[in-house]
């Protein structure tokens, strides 16, 4: 009787372990779709395939996307990502044609720091962020996470953060290397003058309006610009949007149509400076990849 007693507690148990377990592994994959829940990526391919499946094979093509839209991720498979496409609902597309633009972040302490630079660029903190608060991560920068904060790129120490690793946060930098010190000297000097208020036709240094910031930053460097921000957009060599570098000019027709009537300059990880005229404006950092300068971006040049 003992014997068959025992079996049936470790019949038991074995059943409750067998149940905690598939519990475990379905919190697992749904933690897992949770972390992912706010992951998106941008299709960088001029038309890429949508699939059914996660393989390449000639009977599960779907449709296609095009360059520049942007897929919310909710899994990984191998070298394909499962997505949400607009008008046809959760399909697969192939990791090489996508690139990061955007996902969420959950603050581990119980009270940290948001800057308004990393401490490279002697950041000064502007506000705090207190336990299990979620941002928006768009890059990160050393040992700090780049975040949206009231609509403006801030950050956060990345120990202070927990973020999925799965869809990986590209590093950035505000240079494209140590050795490019015209560039790395050029953004440290547009990045010296945040929080310069704006002021229409104003040449600096005490205040800027759009063109007039990016011309007194790159004038000491030799570069020669026209005035208006219009007119600079002729300036240089075209280069596409999925290809631009830190010190690329952007240029976006913020009064409607297509007419260029801002301009900002690249500083890399999907930001750029500029002379802002709204609400909060000034010279401030901004994303490039926001729904209001996407839909505003013209062209981008290079004049250096």
């Amino acid at each position: 009787m003992i014997k068959q007693f025992a079996k049936d507690l470790l019949r038991k148990k074995g059943l409750r372990y067998l149940f905690a377990g598939v519990i475990a592994c379905g919190m697992f994959i749904f933690m897992g779709q949770m972390a992912l829940a706010n992951t998106y990526v941008t299709v960088t391919g001029s038309t890429v395939n949508v699939r059914s499946s996660p393989e390449v094979n000639e009977n599960n093509r779907i449709t296609t996307v095009s360059r520049g839209i942007t897929l919310r991720v909710v899994e990984v498979s191998g070298d394909f990502l499962r997505a949400y496409v607009p008008e046809i609902g959760y399909a697969y597309v192939a990791r090489e044609w996508v690139s990061f633009y955007q996902t969420a972040g959950t603050v581990t302490a119980p009270a940290v720091w948001i800057y308004d630079l990393p401490d490279t660029y002697y950041g000064t903190p502007i506000s705090m962020a207190t336990e299990s608060e979620i941002f928006t991560v768009v890059s990160y920068y050393g040992n700090w996470y780049g975040i949206m904060y009231e609509g403006e790129l801030a950050f956060i120490e990345r120990h202070h953060m927990d973020v999925p690793s799965v869809i990986a946060v590209p590093p950035a930098r505000f240079s494209t290397s140590s050795d490019n010190t015209v560039i790395d000297e050029i953004i440290a000097r547009a990045i010296n003058y945040l929080g310069t208020p704006y002021r229409w036709g104003g040449t600096g240094p005490s205040g800027f309006d759009c063109s007039g910031f990016v011309i007194y930053v790159l004038s000491p460097f030799g570069v020669n610009l026209p005035r208006r921000s219009r007119d600079m957009a002729s300036s240089g060599a075209h280069v596409a949007r999925s290809d631009v570098m830190p010190g690329d000019l952007l240029f976006f027709a913020t009064a409607g149509g297509r007419t260029v009537s801002h301009v900002g300059m690249y500083i890399g990880g999907g930001q750029f400076i500029h002379s802002s005229s709204s609400r909060s404006g000034g010279v401030i950092i901004s994303n490039l990849h926001s729904a209001y300068y996407t839909r505003t971006f013209v062209t981008a040049r290079r004049v250096l």
